[in-house]
Formats: C-alpha cells, structure tokens, sequence
C-alpha cells in the first residue's frame, strides 16, 4: 500500500506539471501586465495576467482538471485500501496465528461494558 501511495503522488506530481508546463506557463509567459511584481520570475506566474483578463479562465480550468484528477485517483486507491484490508480481515496473515485471522465488528456497545475488565 505505501507503493501505491508513493505511486500517486507522482502521478499527482505528474498531471499538475503538464498542466503547468503546456498550458499555464505560456498563458502567464504571454500576459500583457507590467510592473514591478512582473519582474524576473514573476514573468511566468499569474502577476502577468490582467486583472478581469479573460486569460484566468485558464487557471481556473487547470484547477478544475487537477481536482477532478486527484479526487478520482483518491477514490480509486480508496476502494482498493478497502477491498485489499477486507480481504486481510477476512484470512490474516499466514504468518500469524490463526485466533488473530477472523474479526467481528460490534457497535453500540454500552458505555458501563466498554472496559476490559467488563468485555
């Protein structure tokens, strides 16, 4: 599972850089705003686009693209953390004993039985 948590963050990583390097960079690079916060880096940042500029639309895609992206990969690696831990659950480890292979799940439990003495 951490594999596949490292393997999502770089797919992450890897989406939020190709939308920032083929879409937002050459759309602030061509940004029509002066001045001193436009200086030196901030010649490709979002400093460069006017303000009501029709330009924003851009970001404001990417990000959309981007959650969408993310929330996706998160629901995915959410269900197969949840198939792969009832699976655990339900045969253990073959290297543990077999009293610790089987689960039940008890809820409403009352308060004054909720001790270990009282279990």
């Amino acid at each position: 599972m951490f594999l596949r948590f490292l393997r999502l963050g770089a797919r992450s990583t890897f989406v939020g850089s190709l939308l920032g390097a083929l879409i937002l960079i050459p759309v602030y690079g061509t940004g029509e705003e002066t001045g001193v916060a436009t200086d030196q880096f901030n010649t490709i940042t979002l400093a460069k686009v006017e303000a009501g500029s029709s330009r924003l639309w851009a970001s404001i895609t990417c990000w959309c693209i981007f959650i969408a992206f993310i929330l996706r990969d998160l629901w995915i690696e959410w269900n197969e953390y949840a198939d792969r831990r009832r699976k655990y659950l339900a045969k253990g480890d073959t290297d543990a004993k077999p009293d610790f292979c089987y689960t039940c799940m008890i809820e409403n439990v009352p308060k004054k039985l909720q001790s270990n003495a009282e279990l």
